[in-house]
């Protein structure tokens, strides 16, 4: 054990001696380090990346600000004939129309403060196949209005 102690004092001492030789002036810990690299004896290998570079989702393009607000969501509005709560009109909806089955995508199902609910879709011709759904399994209790788009 008191050998493998003067040996490892010894490489150390050499590791002194090889980094106080060099031009740059490098801190002690960086020589305790050194010397922990080279006592355990580890080589590191450099990282390889052969993974391929994937594009950013989108198409990989940048969108400009102005752009941003352009996509167009088109809504429909859901009121009762026969003055219910805006919870009642989504348990309603939620229980009679399925959207898998119409094949229509919601983004977003919304109360409204004046008792009506509002339902946003990305195109005019869900929004329209959704209003005739409404109409067909629900039009006893509840209307529906598509809402236009207008120009500020």
């Amino acid at each position: 054990m008191k050998a493998e102690l003067e040996a490892s004092r010894l490489a150390m001492v050499k590791v002194r001696r090889e980094t106080s030789s060099s031009t740059t002036q490098e801190p002690a810990r960086f020589t305790a380090k050194l010397h922990r690299e080279t006592s355990v004896n580890t080589t590191q290998e450099p990282a390889r990346f052969t993974d391929k570079a994937v594009a950013p989702p989108g198409g990989g393009g940048r969108k400009l600000f102005s752009e941003i607000g352009k996509a167009k969501r088109f809504t429909i509005t859901v009121t009762s004939k026969d003055n219910q709560t805006t919870e009642t009109i989504k348990e309603i909806l939620k229980t009679n129309t399925n959207p898998k089955e119409i094949k229509v995508v919601i983004h977003a199902l919304k109360a409204l403060r004046d008792g009506k609910v509002l339902i946003e879709t990305n195109t005019i011709d869900e929004l329209e196949t959704l209003g005739k759904d409404i109409n067909d399994k629900c039009g006893d209790r509840l209307e529906t209005q598509i809402n236009t788009l207008r120009n500020p």
